[in-house]
């Protein structure tokens, strides 16, 4: 592993620490965590700027091209929702230009505003139950982002119903489980007596 302390603009570079290795022969992880999403001015800070797509297209399309699998994770904090819809857009053109899949999710923030998390991966398939159950407020997100998405025309209402359709599939699942783990334990407490 490389270490660099400069900025990751210099470092996506050919060369730089977070550039794809010319004889790239394992499954990859690009991630990047910066402030927040800035769609207006730009300089080279510790935000993710619209500016930056065509530096980032062009670094993650390096390791697409490589054809190994991977993923590159993009995380953003404290997102208004105009800036949410614009960081959207950064993400599907640059999904677009990458030739990439993507999955969008998102969590609450304070004051209303979201922390936005952007999946977008390459010769790899993503499980519908990818995320813990246990994070509901993932799952709601995901409702919540198709609904937007479909309002928008982003996407179809087929994919709302298809959320909604695997949602209530785990629940049933669920239910099932605990049912089961209940009547076993009925039944070991009764066979004690």
């Amino acid at each position: 592993m490389r270490t660099a302390k400069a900025s990751w603009r210099c470092q996506v570079q050919p060369g730089g620490v977070l550039a794809c290795p010319e004889s790239l022969h394992t499954p990859w992880l690009f991630t990047m965590d910066p402030m927040t999403y800035q769609d207006d001015r730009y300089c080279d800070d510790d935000n993710l700027h619209r500016r930056d797509i065509e530096l980032l297209s062009e670094a993650l399309l390096r390791y697409v091209e490589s054809g190994c699998p991977g993923m590159a994770a993009l995380f953003v904090y404290d997102v208004q929702s105009k800036r949410a819809r614009q960081f959207w857009d950064f993400v599907r053109e640059l999904a677009s230009r990458t030739h990439m899949c993507v999955h969008r999710h998102w969590l609450t923030h304070r004051g209303g505003n979201r922390n936005l998390v952007a999946l977008l991966y390459s010769s790899i398939d993503i499980p519908n139950d990818f995320l813990p159950d246990a994070i509901e407020e993932i799952e709601d997100a995901a409702l919540v982002t198709a609904i937007e998405e479909a309002e928008e025309g982003y996407s179809s209402w087929d994919t709302l119903s298809q959320i909604l359709s695997d949602c209530q599939s785990r629940k049933d699942r669920d239910g099932k489980d605990q049912e089961m783990r209940n009547s076993s334990d009925e039944n070991t407490s009764s066979r004690q007596f």
